[in-house]
């Protein structure tokens, strides 16, 4: 039986597991090193700042979307530092 939240590909669900997996593969494929990001994630660290940051790959895919939009400037709202 389905329920709601259920998400099926091809006839079978997807599980955790599997969408674990896939963002590991995408992650470890396509985000590089970044030892500016890197060195900003040790001083936020040391600074006593939450943890709640943007993943690398959702941060990528938000590149991507300004690349397309073709945006010159960008506003981040709602974090407690900026990079």
């Amino acid at each position: 039986m389905r329920r709601p939240l259920d998400f099926y590909f091809l006839g079978n669900l997807v599980t955790q597991e599997t969408w674990s997996a896939v963002d590991a593969y995408f992650c470890d494929r396509l985000i590089l090193a970044d030892p500016v990001l890197e060195s900003a994630l040790r001083e936020s660290e040391a600074a006593g700042l939450p943890q709640h940051n943007v993943a690398p790959n959702q941060g990528k895919l938000l590149q991507l979307f300004a690349q397309i939009q073709g945006a010159r400037r960008i506003l981040e709202h709602g974090e407690a530092k900026a990079f």
